[in-house]
């Protein structure tokens, strides 16, 4: 595990599965905007269902990944399914450049995350005793720590 001693800036990738202003949406925006002001450098990655971006404007950058709304018959069940295979096959395509840390918002996002890491794609503090993913602290030395897990990134 890399420990970030030297107040480096971090590589975070924010995974989200809207654009669109709900809570989880809304708060990745406003923690990606605290983050790129403590010097970190961010980039949000949202299903780009509507392919119209966010519900407001970013000062950093984004990817919209495609993915199709859904058919009218279509289950929510398959339609969840759909979402998480079409962001993992996204995270398995773009691994040659790989962020320092990966924080997924929301459980579309998160699911595709696990799959990407059981495939040894990224790392995830993850506290299996509580089943939770770990609750990282940011500090203002530009240090990341895990309470959960007792870690530093």
């Amino acid at each position: 595990m890399k420990i970030n001693t030297r107040q480096e800036s971090l590589r975070i990738a924010l995974l989200t599965y809207s654009t669109k202003p709900r809570g989880g949406v809304v708060h990745t925006l406003e923690l990606a905007e605290q983050m790129h002001k403590m010097g970190h450098q961010v980039h949000i990655f949202a299903l780009g269902k509507d392919d119209q971006g966010f519900f407001r404007s970013t000062s950093f950058p984004f990817t919209l990944i495609p993915c199709k709304m859904g058919e009218e018959n279509e289950s929510l069940d398959t339609r969840i399914e759909r979402f998480i295979d079409t962001y993992f096959q996204f995270l398995i395509r773009h691994t040659h450049n790989p962020f320092d840390i990966y924080h997924a918002q929301d459980c579309v996002s998160a699911n595709a995350l696990w799959k990407a890491y059981e495939k040894g794609l990224c790392y995830i503090c993850y506290d299996e005793g509580r089943e939770t993913a770990g609750n990282v602290v940011v500090g203002e030395d530009k240090t990341l720590y895990c309470e959960d897990c007792k870690e530093y990134y």
